[in-house]
């Protein structure tokens, strides 16, 4: 019996915004590494998923790699944006759960966050001493350490916004999950247009 195919977990899409028309999409680029869509609304980008099966659509929380060419580089690839064509490369984003043992309350975190905190995920920019270089430090792949620019998406299955996250985990005992995010790996699949 033959599988299904997989859903892709990279893809290419060019769209262009008419003249009354914006590319519907908001980015989160709090961490200046990476930039992640927030929110998709109505204009180019929602047009184009209207026109394209499930699996191949832009959707919230897809990592952009590279815009009409340009990758590496947030500000450059927002300006991009202000163009009334693009070429996108999205990455799907990776869901996955972590346990944390705060046995230790005096334990500080270890992460060091944008400031300020935006949107519903909370951006790990540096990991320094505290609790998640610990849980780290037991992993015994890097694949299943928390990595710098993971995004934590929740905390005991509860999400909210960045700060919320924050302070829940900050004042967390004992073990607790935690929901995460990064981009997922794979090849790129482009969509014909």
């Amino acid at each position: 019996k033959e599988c299904p195919p997989s859903s892709a977990v990279d893809i290419e899409v060019t769209v262009e915004r008419g003249d009354d028309m914006k590319y519907g999409i908001r980015i989160d680029d709090q961490s200046k590494l990476d930039l992640q869509i927030y929110e998709i609304e109505e204009g180019a980008f929602q047009k184009y998923n209207e026109s394209v099966e499930p699996d191949l659509q832009v959707t919230k929380s897809d990592y952009i790699v590279s815009v009409n060419g340009i990758e590496d580089n947030c500000e450059e690839m927002m300006q991009q944006f202000n163009t009334p064509k693009v070429t996108v490369k999205f990455k799907r984003a990776l869901n996955f759960t972590v346990i944390l043992d705060k046995s230790d309350t005096t334990k500080k975190l270890g992460i060091i966050v944008p400031k300020p905190m935006r949107n519903d995920c909370l951006a790990i920019m540096k990991i320094e001493d505290g609790l998640i270089k610990d849980y780290n430090d037991k992993c015994a792949q890097e694949s299943d350490q928390i990595l710098e620019r993971d995004r934590i998406v929740s905390v005991k299955g509860r999400t909210g916004s960045a700060g919320h996250l924050k302070t829940k985990m900050d004042s967390m005992k004992g073990k607790f999950q935690v929901g995460m995010q990064r981009p997922h790996p794979g090849h790129l699949k482009s969509v014909p247009r």
